[in-house]
């Protein structure tokens, strides 16, 4: 009965054996790592985009005006020059 809601693509599609093969294998792997015993914060930002506020506000502008992403995204650091300026 739950077969007749799988799309056609799913319901016919044969197991990689490579993929099958990975998955045990990193189980394998982290089964024998041992705990670290180092007390860390529980959120920690490891990596991040310097110039993220500055694309996230490009993209919005994309969205929503008629400029391509790179001149928006020009548009929005010579905000931030201004905003250092006066800031």
């Amino acid at each position: 009965m739950c077969q007749a809601e799988i799309p056609t693509l799913i319901k016919y599609a044969e197991k990689v054996p490579y993929l099958e093969q990975t998955r045990q294998d990193l189980k394998s792997v982290a089964a024998e790592l041992k705990p670290d015993d180092h007390k860390r914060d529980w959120c920690q930002l490891i990596a991040w985009e310097p110039e993220g506020e500055d694309r996230i506000l490009a993209a919005a502008l994309y969205r929503f005006g008629n400029q391509d992403f790179v001149a928006n995204l020009g548009y929005v650091k010579t905000l931030a020059k201004k905003n250092a300026l006066v800031g």
